[in-house]
């Protein structure tokens, strides 16, 4: 109950579609999906303390654009990703294709967290967005 409600506090309004609990290295969490406008939500607490470990987002049904269109440079899409995450640092940077989508996965990294950053690489659009705590348990 305590992981549902901190999870409606962080995404406020969205509807609650499950709520899970796992075991991570030996450590128990609880798993909230949520939705709200178009995205689904996923959020992980430890049990113990309640700390936020993971979170993450992704829209649903993302418009995909102009296939045709050229793909954005990877400096562009950097300067997007640097811009979402202030003074990370990025690991990677990869050009994927995803149910016939062209995409750009970008990985980064800023103190305990790791991030990962999806694109649609024809219009900038961020689709996917991801950070999780690194060194916790």
């Amino acid at each position: 109950e305590q992981a549902q409600e901190a999870a409606l506090a962080k995404v406020p309004s969205a509807k609650v579609i499950d709520v899970d609990s796992d075991t991570e290295d030996g450590v128990l969490v609880y798993e909230v999906e949520l939705r709200k406008s178009g995205k689904e939500y996923k959020l992980e607490y430890r049990a113990s303390d309640g700390k936020l470990l993971k979170y993450e987002w992704e829209v649903l049904n993302p418009a995909f654009g102009n296939q045709n269109k050229k793909n954005l440079s990877k400096k562009e899409i950097k300067k997007k990703a640097l811009k979402q995450v202030k003074s990370a640092s990025v690991i990677s940077i990869v050009l994927d294709h995803d149910d016939g989508m062209a995409q750009y996965e970008v990985k980064m990294r800023k103190g305990n967290k790791k991030y990962e950053l999806v694109y649609n690489s024809k219009t900038g659009k961020l689709l996917e967005y991801q950070w999780e705590i690194v060194t916790v348990y």
